[in-house]
């Protein structure tokens, strides 16, 4: 039986910042309509500003969004939009969790090792994904040679870097 785990809504994400880059090309293409006047520049600078900001931030959305990870009796699968990574539960070696960020901006990573792929950590999901406790006990129930390690940045200091390794029992 294979189960499927999606990203929590971020479709609102993607819409507002979608409206967003058209009201930046539309406060852009002011200018054109206007025939070039001297305030109108600044409408097209501040246009452009808001779709060099925006694009980009659009595209991760999008491919955000169109993340998934299955799993089944066979191994784990993480599906992108450009390509699909898959593990068998023999072959993974390492699973972690990781504090990253900040403030508002912390939350936790999850990320997989494997013999095929080196030393190379595979992030395959975070803090968004629905029924992530589901997919971590999956995980520790079907990897059986893996090595479970749990990071923790233990700095007073917010921007300082001071980890604490350590196993992790999930109970």
């Amino acid at each position: 039986m294979e189960k499927v785990f999606t990203r929590k809504c971020k479709l609102l994400q993607f819409i507002l910042l979608s409206l967003a880059t058209l009201i930046g090309v539309y406060i852009t293409m002011i200018p054109f309509s206007m025939g070039y006047q001297t305030e109108s520049k600044v409408y097209f600078f501040v246009g452009f500003l808001l779709i060099l900001l925006l694009f980009p931030l659009l595209i991760y959305s999008f491919l955000d969004i169109n993340r998934k990870i299955s799993i089944d009796k066979s191994g784990i699968t993480i599906k992108k939009p450009f390509n699909n990574i898959s593990f068998n539960w023999f072959e993974i070696t390492e699973f972690r969790e990781h504090e990253k960020g900040v403030g508002l901006w912390a939350g936790l990573k999850y990320c997989l090792s494997a013999n095929k792929y080196g030393a190379k950590q595979i992030e395959i999901a975070d803090m968004n994904i629905k029924d992530l406790d589901e997919l971590i006990d999956a995980i520790f129930d079907m990897a059986i040679n893996a090595n479970f390690i749990k990071i923790e940045n233990v700095s007073a200091i917010p921007f300082l870097k001071k980890d604490k390794i350590s196993q992790w029992n999930r109970t």
